[in-house]
């Protein structure tokens, strides 16, 4: 949901049924300090070749597997895993868990094709 300017207890709330808040100043902030930090963010979300994409592994398949072992991880770059609630700075040897949430970019086809494979239970 997005809000304008949610008070404190509209957002706790709202968070308690699951529901996610955002705003866009806290967006615009977050999205300066990320292209002060790393410019290569404005690429990544300017690219109209690539795309970044989130998906949760559901695959068996990919499930219990370490990274470097995807058959098609040549193809996409991983940037982050989501654990629970741990951000994860992924590694070749990092054995995916289902439930984990993926961010990764890649060729905009590809990489539409690898996140159906990857969500598909």
């Amino acid at each position: 949901i997005r809000l304008q300017q949610p008070s404190r207890a509209t957002i706790e709330q709202l968070r308690a049924e699951g529901i996610e808040v955002f705003n866009f100043t806290n967006v615009r902030s977050a999205l300066m300090r990320a292209l002060i930090e790393s410019p290569a963010v404005y690429q990544i979300m300017t690219d109209t070749k690539n795309i970044l994409y989130s998906v949760v592994v559901r695959n068996p398949k990919y499930i219990g597997q370490e990274l470097k072992d995807w058959d098609f991880i040549d193809q996409i770059t991983v940037s982050r895993i989501k654990r629970g609630n741990k951000w994860l700075a992924p590694h070749g040897s990092t054995v995916i868990e289902a439930g984990d949430e993926v961010i990764f970019s890649g060729q905009y086809e590809v990489a539409d094709k690898i996140r159906q494979i990857l969500g598909h239970n």
